[in-house]
């Protein structure tokens, strides 16, 4: 079986020797070191609730680096009652570190809803990063701080207004380690 590249390049070949346009390529996220360079999302908006980051400030790891994901799980449960939300998929992990590619996630969000990003890595990583990406390569948002618990939104929610075909970007802004994200919704 032929690589999807390798077909692609063929049907290109034939449709411009055929006086056709070759198609155009696929749309998707750009993957940079930073978010600076892209634009607002046009399909997402951030809702704040000043009552949302009290939850998250407080939360102290319990596992000493021990399991990432049992810690974003208690951190977001820890959330629960405030947000009236609940998880959304499965508890997404890797491993990461300094100066590499982000670590790309997709995530189907649905129109109408709204989401919340919990984040947690070990101590060995000073600063753990964590960006939203919709499918035209809009920022949907970002965390803000410098610590091993990044959520998104810190002190709100991001609300889709469409249905979308979304990334979430996980890096390590220092340090290395491993990491977990799980995402919530109403």
């Amino acid at each position: 079986m032929k690589p999807p590249f390798a077909v692609a390049s063929v049907l290109s070949i034939v449709a411009a020797a055929c006086g056709g346009q070759p198609p155009p390529p696929a749309a998707r996220p750009p993957v940079t070191a930073s978010n600076a360079d892209l634009p607002p999302s046009t399909k997402a908006e951030v809702k704040s609730d000043p009552t949302f980051a009290s939850c998250h400030s407080a939360f102290k790891p319990a596992t000493n680096d021990k399991d990432v994901a049992a810690d974003v799980d208690a951190m977001a449960k820890g959330c629960a009652d405030a947000t009236k939300m609940k998880k959304a998929g499965d508890t997404l992990s890797g491993d990461t570190h300094e100066g590499a590619p982000p670590s790309l996630f997709p995530f189907g969000a649905q129109a109408g809803k709204c989401y919340r990003v919990y984040g947690m890595a070990q101590s060995t990583m000073q600063d753990f990063d964590v960006s939203w990406v919709d499918s035209g390569g809009g920022l949907v948002a970002q965390d803000t701080t410098d610590d091993l618990s990044p959520v998104i939104s810190e002190d709100g929610k991001v609300c889709f207004k469409v249905s979308d075909a979304t990334t979430l970007r996980a890096s390590a802004g220092a340090g290395a380690g491993k990491f977990a994200l799980q995402v919530w919704s109403d």
